[in-house]
């Protein structure tokens, strides 16, 4: 099953992820314990988000792209894990390609979002 490895694929990333945010933020509590439920919750939340995101997108262009930033916020650290590989190397290139690649799509959702919303001009009617 094709989702199954998916999910053992994501699961230490998530582990490893969480054990950064919790060295950055000097949190004291016990880190949790990631499971493959959990890790199953989480990747099915990013296919929702990106698919609804997108298609919110042409309809409604502000409301896809906060839906399209929170998926980028949330799995661009997850799936270029650029990080992790030796600088240099042929996956810290890619990685870091695809990284900035979708940081540059997180800052047009977000000026997409930031932006004032367009009215349709108005065309003068001639009254007879």
């Amino acid at each position: 099953d094709d989702s199954a490895k998916l999910v053992s694929m994501l699961q230490p990333r998530i582990s490893q992820a969480l054990v950064h945010a919790w060295g950055i933020l000097h949190l004291d509590r016990e880190r949790p314990v990631i499971t493959p439920e959990f890790t199953t919750y989480v990747f099915y939340v990013t296919i929702f988000l990106e698919l609804v995101g997108g298609v919110c997108f042409m309809i409604f262009p502000r409301a896809g792209s906060g839906l399209l930033a929170v998926y980028l916020v949330l799995s661009t650290p997850l799936m270029h894990d650029f990080y992790n590989h030796e600088p240099g190397s042929l996956g810290y290139t890619s990685e870091m390609v695809a990284c900035l690649k979708n940081l540059a799509l997180l800052g047009a959702c977000l000026m997409v979002l930031g932006s004032s919303p367009t009215h349709a001009p108005r065309t003068k009617t001639k009254m007879m």
